[in-house]
């Protein structure tokens, strides 16, 4: 490059992109480069510019300092042709690159004056030991950028600014236009992603503490925060918060209360503006009690008022932005629309609350009805009309898979169970009678990766085959309806299950834990809620037949067995269960039949434990997923899941010998004493247990490499450990 104008060389320089006389530049390459410049991406714009520059002036690197018209932050998105990871935003004004901003003018800037991460930025693309730096004004916004080059030659500065200033003269608008583009689509996604989460808030208008919860984390999402406190206006005009952010979920946590005008969060409730803090410490509004009360560390704060249609009803705090910067205007933008959504959610869920309860027996009584298809009379006759046989090998041995099974066909199989046992001829059951119950049944279940219709009938399969093979009916251990019932509840024990546990329901407080908590056994007592919806149901009533004392018994039945699946009440019984099979069961004791039952349906509820090693590694992933994404939903609600449902912390084959060696195996014990029919059972057990504890090792080595505990249980090396366990 030839130096231009030597006697100028050393004179700074002002880019301003009105003059039009190319003084340095090859024309035909710049139109070229003019030319080039039609991506919709102002990474890619910058990549060529950069180019275009470097190659033109021989610096080792260039790159765009854009400066935000508001608040005139410098923002850096590529360093010559290495785009950052994200935007880089800093305050310009607090650096060496000061001067250009206030002067206006072109001018060198020690890179050793930069501070560490702006240094650590302006060397992405190499180590540079000189920066020259070029303010670029718009002929109407004024100062947009600044245009750095790096590794430059001293003494050629005056053509730098040439090259410079003919380069962006035309592309200019290009680039800011392009610019403007991207940020109008990151504000549009802002706004879809906002009305995303104000659709969701709604869905917590029952409870206005995980209403709360829920705004704080759709805030945080929004913004990139790291943590949102929110504060409601009690009756004195204070500030409290009962859900202060950074307290885990069902950990006690003293009410922290603001008075009137005091700190941040109370200033702006008396003025309802928006504060956007970016040092907390060195602010006079910051009150630093509430830091001493969390043991938290403020750096910058985002601070907006909720409002309802007239008044604030509380304030909404967003503490430190996640990537080290601070707030800009559009999470401003997006908190004020964020928080009429907040404020409208709000005060519905006080009104909605005081009518919730009233309601929610009702709701859950038809919810099934509402959320799933009638069976339809078509439905029926296409499977009354089935012409397969069904007749599948070793159906009623123990080590038959109930789960290698097509859910199309289960609806004839459970037809046929009932047949089996007699039931249909002894109580004169409709058959299309039976086959409605049956598809309302399977239709009943929610979609979830392991409480869904396959293991209902699977569950319903053991219930079947135990009976039959132990003879239980024959020995009269059981009646009819007893067996009735004992198949019905089977099937319909997990009924309209969600996929998370009766501590959930609790830790959540919704409307099942409304209704259900103060018995207990909370998604127990739903499951037989639903299921008497169903018998209820037109068509769909296989006992009416019975007498009014019968048709009584065989719903408290359902109840009792039901209820009986829940681990609580399994382990209460279990003590009494193992006594009996030590004294021997006694026909003409009610508990005896009543505690048989139960140690049925339990055994049933955990068959998947007593098949093969492939079934019962393919239904421990089933139960994992269920689990993990349970301990998901309680992270995202500020809760610590237990290990076993938090999937960075569980430790499967651990657990799974925890669970065969202390529940699994107790009640199969207690099932072989009274009827050896089962010893099968026991032997799986003991052989899947085996492979359990011989699958911590290379769940651990896996794990190392990376893995994580749901890829190892698909991992066909599992199968080796039943190999080395069979020889």
């Amino acid at each position: 490059m030839e130096q231009q104008n030597s006697e100028d060389s050393t004179a700074p320089q002002t880019v301003r992109c009105s003059d039009f006389a190319l003084k340095a530049s090859n024309p035909s390459k710049l139109f070229a480069l003019y030319s080039s410049l039609g991506d919709l991406n102002a990474t890619k714009l910058q990549h060529k510019v950069n180019r275009y520059i470097e190659d033109e002036t021989s610096v080792k690197q260039a790159f765009f300092i854009f400066l935000d018209q508001t608040s005139q932050d410098g923002i850096i998105q590529v360093i010559s042709d290495k785009e950052l990871d994200k935007d880089f935003r800093f305050v310009v004004t607090e650096t060496a690159f000061k001067q250009c901003i206030f002067t206006s003018q072109s001018a060198e800037v020690d890179p050793t004056q930069l501070g560490p991460d702006l240094l650590r930025v302006v060397c992405t693309a190499g180590v540079v030991d000189n920066l020259y730096c070029v303010p670029v004004h718009h002929p109407v916004r004024g100062l947009v950028l600044l245009y750095c080059l790096g590794g430059y030659s001293p003494g050629l500065e005056y053509n730098y600014s040439l090259y410079v200033t003919e380069c962006l003269r035309h592309c200019l608008g290009t680039i800011l236009n392009t610019l403007a583009y991207e940020e109008q689509k990151r504000l549009h996604l802002r706004c879809y992603s906002l009305l995303k989460g104000a659709r969701n808030l709604i869905t917590h208008l029952g409870d206005v503490t995980d209403l709360l919860r829920e705004i704080m984390t759709e805030a945080r999402k929004l913004t990139n925060a790291e943590r949102c406190s929110l504060f409601l206006l009690d009756e004195q005009g204070d500030l409290e918060s009962k859900v202060f952010d950074g307290f885990k979920a069902g950990e006690p946590v003293t009410e922290v209360k603001i008075k009137s005008g005091q700190g941040i969060a109370g200033h702006v409730a008396q003025s309802g503006v928006l504060v956007n803090i970016r040092d907390a410490y060195n602010h006079p509004l910051f009150y630093r009690e509430v830091d001493k009360h969390t043991g938290f560390r403020t750096r910058n704060i985002l601070c907006f008022p909720i409002v309802d249609e007239s008044r604030v009803i509380g304030v909404a705090e967003l503490v430190n932005k996640v990537d080290g910067t601070h707030f800009d205007q559009f999470d401003e933008e997006v908190a004020m629309a964020f928080s009429v959504y907040c404020g409208i959610s709000i005060m519905h869920s006080l009104v909605y609350k005081k009518v919730q309860d009233a309601q929610a027996r009702s709701k859950l009584s038809n919810e099934l009805m509402m959320y799933y298809m009638k069976v339809s009379d078509e439905d029926v006759q296409r499977v009354l009309d089935c012409k397969v046989p069904h007749d599948l090998p070793n159906f009623t041995d123990f080590n038959f898979n109930p789960r290698n099974i097509p859910i199309s066909e289960t609806p004839c199989l459970c037809l046929k169970m009932f047949e089996d046992m007699g039931f249909i001829k002894h109580f004169n059951i409709p058959v299309h009678t039976l086959l409605r119950f049956i598809l309302y049944a399977q239709r009943g279940y929610r979609d979830t990766p392991y409480h869904n219709w396959s293991h209902a009938f699977a569950v319903l399969h053991f219930a079947f085959i135990v009976m039959k093979n132990c003879r239980i009916m024959e020995r009269k251990h059981l009646t009819p309806l007893e067996g009735l019932a004992l198949l019905v509840s089977a099937m319909c024990h997990d009924i309209d299950h969600r996929g998370t546990t009766n501590q959930f329901q609790l830790r959540s407080g919704n409307s099942l834990a409304r209704l259900y908590s103060s018995e207990g056994s909370v998604m127990e007592r739903h499951h037989v809620s639903q299921t008497m919806c169903i018998l209820n149901t037109e068509g769909c009533n296989i006992v009416a037949h019975l007498d009014e004392t019968a048709f009584k018994q065989f719903i408290d039945l359902i109840s009792e067995m039901i209820l009986a699946t829940d681990m609580v009440v399994h382990f209460k019984m279990l003590p009494e269960e193992k006594q009996m099979s030590v004294s021997g069961f006694d026909e003409s004791r009610d508990r005896h039949r009543e505690l048989l039952r139960g140690l049925i349906i339990s055994c049933a509820d955990i068959s998947d434990q007593t098949k093969d090693w492939t079934m019962c590694r393919r239904v421990a992933k089933l139960i994992y997923d269920e689990f993990f994404t349970q301990g998901d939903m309680e992270k995202a609600m500020g809760v610590d899941p237990m290990d076993m449902m938090d999937r960075d912390k569980a430790k499967i084959p651990d657990l799974q010998v925890e669970f065969l060696s202390h529940v699994v195996s107790p009640v199969y014990d207690v099932l072989v004493s009274l009827y050896p029919e089962a010893k099968a059972c026991q032997e799986q057990i003991r052989l899947n247990l085996e492979c359990w504890q011989k699958a911590i090792p290379y769940f651990q080595d896996q794990t190392r490499s990376g893995k994580s505990a749901i890829e190892i249980l698909s991992d066909s090396g599992l199968d080796d450990i039943l190999h080395s366990t069979e020889e």
